[in-house]
């Protein structure tokens, strides 16, 4: 009789949210973004797991900078540059569009 672990880890769990809801996964700046891709190490600490970082980008851009996929609306970000939510850029996908509404409008 073989057994199989049928229990998903922490990463995977976390990866698959990535994929299937990147709407969850759109974060407002870097800090939010990298507290969202840290790991247990097993020696109690954490670390930030890089995969997962890309997986924000892969799955979850929120828009495009010089061909270059943009993981934040607000603040520095992965593509170079340092947005500002307020700002109506070119170069939003329709996920990026949604959530900047809607952070938008939290805001207020």
């Amino acid at each position: 009789m073989k057994f199989v672990n049928t229990k998903e880890s922490e990463y995977e769990r976390r990866l698959r949210d990535i994929r299937e809801n990147p709407e969850n996964h759109v974060h407002t700046d870097l800090n939010d973004l990298h507290r969202c891709c840290m790991v247990a190490t097993g020696d109690g600490k954490q670390a930030l797991d890089m995969s997962l970082l890309q997986a924000h980008s892969d799955y979850g851009a929120v828009g495009y900078n010089g061909g270059t996929a943009c993981d934040v609306l607000d603040g520095p970000c992965s593509c170079g540059a340092c947005h500002k939510l307020e700002e109506d850029r070119n170069g939003l996908t329709p996920l990026g569009k949604k959530m900047r509404k809607k952070l938008l409008e939290k805001r207020k």
